[in-house]
């Protein structure tokens, strides 16, 4: 079986790490993945390559914004070619499924379809605005024979019937044990691990700090790990105004891009999560798999992850780009060490009963074999 997994931009996020996760171990069940990557190199392009994975650069345009007209018309008027680069491309590749992610990405849904290929259209945003996100659910409701969701929220956001969709969770791979850091108990260390975009609400997290700083009874240290964007320039500006205006210099480290996200969440006390929009963000789910408490905003899947069992938490959920309930949430777990080691040992569960890798895969496995086999019984040829 040969499945093509389209990804619509460079970024370095969950949903790019799970396809990549994901697809090495599907082949050990003879299922092969094609991805394809927009014109632009990315990060996940180096590390399908070292997984010895199939992949294919494709030059397709994206969806400009709504409030640019112009821009849109022009989208509009060259997606049939887009449709026709897609669709001779699942032909010369023989493709069995294709599994398209993101609510934007019409031109390899509509080319699966011109194909008569299964379609799996894979929600793992909430980036659309409510106001007309029900119209994207209707479309990929009624294109796509099976439509998967990042977290049950995220099925709520665009309108569509839980019974509709498939809920998998962004993994963790838990194969590889975290060992326990050292910690010296002489700072208190608290992180952001994002990329460097207005959507991850990173200012609130600098802001947050500030409030820290004046509480904890010990050093602080406030960890940025992420790429920052060359689209976000005017972003990263207004961070480093923040920064400077609170006088954090000697308190924010800037650690850029990191590889091992993992290791590096497992020596903070307590991982932050400050976006004013998600889905499954899957620093949350690695923070749980090293025992690292989270402060985490309500949006998206953010307290399914955090709390799978309410009576035990993993963390705590507070309201999206409010400053306060995220410093204050943070001081509570500064003060509490047993209750951090509490909910580190919650994350640590839920992740091995709910969010592994392995399960995952499993989820990927059923949904594509029962869409293979329907359409053999089908008797479709391409």
């Amino acid at each position: 079986m040969n499945v093509a997994n389209v990804l619509f931009d460079e970024r370095h996020g969950g949903g790019h790490k799970r396809i990549v996760q994901v697809a090495k171990r599907l082949e050990t069940h003879k299922i092969h993945t094609i991805i394809y990557f927009p014109e632009k190199r990315a990060v996940e392009q180096t590390l399908a390559e070292q997984a010895g994975l199939a992949f294919s650069h494709v030059a397709f345009r994206r969806i400009p914004r709504l409030a640019n007209l112009f821009q849109v018309l022009i989208w509009f008027f060259l997606l049939p070619r887009d449709i026709f680069l897609f669709a001779t491309l699942f032909r010369k590749d023989q493709i069995d499924i294709v599994h398209v992610n993101g609510a934007f990405f019409f031109a390899p849904a509509f080319a699966a379809k011109l194909c008569r290929i299964p379609l799996v259209w894979h929600l793992n945003d909430t980036i659309v605005p409510k106001r007309i996100s029900w119209m994207f659910g209707y479309i990929v409701k009624a294109f796509a024979n099976s439509v998967v969701v990042a977290a049950k929220a995220v099925a709520q956001h665009y309108a569509i019937p839980a019974s509709k969709t498939t809920v998998i969770y962004a993994p963790v791979d838990t194969s590889t044990p975290v060992v326990d850091p050292e910690r010296s108990g002489k700072t208190f260390r608290i992180g952001l691990v994002a990329n460097w975009t207005r959507v991850k609400g990173i200012e609130y997290f600098i802001r947050a700090a500030a409030k820290v700083r004046e509480e904890v009874k010990m050093p602080l240290e406030a960890v940025i790990a992420g790429a920052k964007l060359e689209s976000q320039a005017e972003y990263l500006d207004k961070l480093l105004s923040i920064i400077e205006e609170l006088n954090l210099g000697d308190v924010i480290q800037n650690l850029g891009f990191v590889k091992d996200t993992r290791s590096l969440i497992g020596s903070l006390d307590v991982l932050v999560l400050s976006s004013v929009t998600e889905a499954c963000p899957i620093v949350v789910l690695e923070a749980m798999s090293v025992g690292v408490p989270v402060v985490g905003t309500n949006v998206g899947g953010v307290k399914e992850l955090l709390e799978p069992d309410s009576s035990n938490p993993s963390g705590i959920v507070v309201a999206s780009r409010d400053v306060d309930a995220i410093a204050n949430a943070v001081i509570t777990l500064s003060q509490a060490p047993e209750r951090r080691k509490k909910m580190g040992l919650a994350g640590r569960e839920a992740v091995s009963h709910h969010f592994s890798l392995e399960k995952c895969v499993e989820r990927h496995i059923r949904l594509y074999r029962a869409l293979y086999n329907d359409d053999n019984q089908q008797g479709h040829t391409r």
